[in-house]
């Protein structure tokens, strides 16, 4: 068909290869397209920019609205930033005028577990303020990081071919329109005249072997039109995650302030997922948020880009389901590390080959690419206001332990010296008790939950082991066989796993649905732990109580908090057992595919399907093996929930009312001195209070701002 009368872009569909050359060609139409469909695709683009349509204005909301809704969250995040670093500042300065302060300095600081507490305000003002707010990238070998990040700066400013071998990391820092770019290697500014030089020595310096041996970093300074006029985003392009422990550390050195963690998987390769690499992310990430006290990097703000996807659905062409087995094995992987994970939101199928060919032919945005700048606008969001909103609980918290310092000072003062010895002793004895309590508290949760998850796993296990159960697994098993159809062997064997591993799920599903069994399992142990910790918390109240001679208006210990966190781990469970089976999956595949070989030996089809459901019942279904799958989705993180409230939240409050105590009954002064001490604290209490709550509304009016753009 050399000619198709295109009047609209229904008629586009009817063109052939020669129609569509012709069409570009005759109005002298550019294109790199490798494809029929891309082509057709342009030919839509080009009649839309000519008719003006109102559909026109709907594509044009699709490729570009996520841009400029990215750009208005890190602006309202930067102004949430400014709003509470003034409060820092305003604590700061009224801690400074008086360092005489020196009891109520050492109650805040034992309070939140430091050395020094202006010192930690300054670290949490300074982690609040950093000028850079990573985007981090990394990810696999050879699987388009640098091309990925290119896609995000609008044009090809980084070489394909840097090499993870290398071990220069690169960072992309913003500018705004109309200034000058450059970049700097290792801190020595290189200058240039415009862009094209820019890219041109970047691309010299960063394929050059004998230079990226020597080169630890390189900074660029362009226009990122993606995030606009937010210099305080930068985007950090590693090399590669475990290629070697330097580079690693430098990777991790921004994670902790990171806006978001994109990690680029490269899907055309076998396995997809390098599963050695993540455990060692993950580890890390693991040990930085043991060791921080209230600021660390949340996994649920990375992403994770199935990059050269066009390459998977090629295949798809001449393998049939190659595209869902990909998909589900990736899935499979990624969910043995991050259980807890909106998968719906944090992976995404891309190609940035296609999507930089759209981007160079004018043709907006591919569809796989629209769908990620979405996904990359709420992720940048849910990360910017979760720690903007950590810093005002915080603060929030700080101020309710002035209020308790100056109760306890108001009342102390006026008691005579043998009233104070007497009252130091009985709330001496009170938070001894609260502290031997604390741990008494932690070991009994910690074999309560050991208990209640043997029990978990023996139901289950007892519930697969039923008679008239195996009789249905293997019923429906024999009964694949005729509607499995595959190449080979091995392409049999993974349809039939997974096949089978959802008949499981099926039959366990039903079972919790009838019995409960789980759903109260979990509630109990959720009831417990309330109720323990709710009893430690009126055991630090009544000591505060008493050092304050008032009855407390607040709670001290908030465990809305806890359950928060614990919330994803536990729902993952009661929706149908998805944490052991998605273990369970990941294990059975590995079991498997070292025995394809033998396996793959079976003529007999049915036969074969019979054994492997025997592998799959033994390998992943035996007590030890459903037990060990409960332990490392849910029990591991409820125990150091459990340890990190009583030796981290709980120690540190009753050491901080220990503190206090001695503070009454040592302090020499007169009464007259603490009077007028604790007055002054008073006074600026209650005006960095309305300063506070004036910056907390200010900050629900942004939030609520930027959430409505979503």
């Amino acid at each position: 068909m050399d000619y198709v009368d295109v009047r609209d872009e229904s008629d586009v569909d009817k063109m052939d290869i020669d129609a569509v050359f012709n069409w570009l060609d005759g109005r002298q139409i550019n294109y790199q397209l490798y494809s029929l469909d891309e082509m057709k695709q342009l030919i839509r683009v080009a009649l839309r920019s000519t008719k003006r349509e109102s559909s026109d204005v709907k594509d044009l909301f699709r490729s570009k609205t996520a841009v400029s809704d990215i750009k208005e969250v890190l602006t309202h995040d930067k102004d949430l930033r400014d709003h509470i670093g003034s409060f820092y500042d305003e604590l700061l300065n009224t801690l400074r005028k008086k360092p005489n302060w020196t009891y109520l300095y050492k109650y805040l600081s034992t309070w939140c577990g430091c050395g020094d507490i202006v010192t930690k305000l300054n670290e949490h003002k300074d982690e609040l303020q950093r000028k850079d707010c990573p985007i981090v990238i990394a990810g696999e070998t050879s699987a388009g990081k640098s091309c990925f990040l290119n896609l995000l700066l609008g044009e090809k400013v980084l070489p394909v071919s840097l090499l993870c071998a290398t071990s220069t990391i690169c960072l992309v820092h913003p500018i705004a329109s109309g200034e000058v770019p450059y970049f700097t290697v290792d801190g020595q500014r290189n200058p240039v005249e415009n862009k094209d030089e820019l890219i041109g020595k970047l691309k010299t310096i960063l394929t050059a072997r004998h230079e990226t041996e020597k080169i630890k970093q390189v900074d660029v300074y362009i226009e990122v039109p993606l995030v606009g006029e937010n210099k305080h985003i930068i985007f950090v392009d590693t090399p590669g995650v475990g290629e070697s422990e330097q580079m690693s550390d430098k990777v991790f050195e921004y994670l902790p302030n990171a806006a978001a963690f994109i990690y680029v998987l490269n899907s055309a390769n076998a396995g997809g997922v390098q599963e050695d690499k993540l455990v060692q992310i993950f580890k890390k990430v693991e040990e930085m948020n043991q060791s921080s006290c209230l600021f660390s990097f949340d996994p649920m703000c990375t992403m994770f880009v199935c990059n050269k996807w066009d390459v998977i659905e090629e295949r798809t062409k001449r393998e049939e389901g190659t595209e869902d087995k990909v998909w589900d094995d990736t899935l499979l992987k990624l969910r043995h590390f991050l259980p807890e994970c909106q998968w719906e939101n944090q992976l995404y199928k891309m190609s940035t080959t296609e999507a930089i060919r759209y981007m160079e032919n004018d043709m907006n945005d591919s569809d796989k690419y629209s769908k990620l700048k979405i996904g990359l606008k709420k992720l940048l969001y849910k990360s910017q206001t979760s720690k903007s909103n950590m810093h005002l609980r915080w603060l929030r918290s700080f101020m309710q332990q002035v209020s308790v310092y100056v109760s306890a000072r108001k009342h102390g003062v006026v008691a005579t010296e043998a009233e104070r010895i007497r009252k130091h002793e009985e709330i001496d004895m009170k938070l001894k008790k609260a502290e031997e309590d604390t741990e008494l508290v932690k070991n009994r949760l910690i074999e309560s939950c050991k208990r209640k998850l043997s029990a978990m796993t023996h139901a289950v296990h007892t519930f697969l082991n039923e008679d008239d159960v195996q009789k249905r697994l293997k019923t429906c098993a024999s009964e694949l066989l005729h509607s499995i159809t595959a190449p080979d062997d091995d392409a049999f064997q993974y349809i039939a796993t997974k096949h089978i591993m959802k008949i499981v799920g099926q039959e366990i599903e039903a079972w919790e649905h009838d019995s409960g069994f789980w759903k109260r399992t979990v509630e109990d142990m959720r009831c417990e732990m309330e109720k323990e910790f709710g009893l430690l918390d009126d055991e630090c109240c009544v000591a505060e109580e008493a050092i304050e001679c008032r009855k407390l208006a607040f709670k001290g210990f908030d465990t809305s908090s806890l359950w928060e966190k614990l919330h994803n781990g536990f729902q993952s469970v009661q929706n149908g057992f998805t944490a052991i089976l998605n273990g369970r999956q990941y294990m059975v595949g590995r079991i498997i595919k070292k025995s394809v070989i033998q396996i793959a030996k079976f003529v007999h089809r049915e036969a074969y399907l019979r054994h492997l459901l025997k592998v799959v019942a033994k390998e992943c279904f035996s007590e030890e093996s459903i037990h060990k799958s409960i332990k490392e989705s849910l029990f591991s993180q409820i125990k150091r929930k459990i340890i990190s409230q009583c030796d981290k939240h709980i120690l540190c409050r009753i050491k901080a009312c220990t503190v206090l105590n001695e503070c009454i009954l040592q302090d020499t002064r007169t009464q007259s001195e603490i009077t007028q001490e604790t007055s002054e604290i008073h006074e600026e209490l209650l005006r960095l209070k309305a300063k506070l709550n004036n910056h907390e509304k200010k900050s629900t009016g942004l939030q609520n701002s930027s959430h409505t753009s979503l």
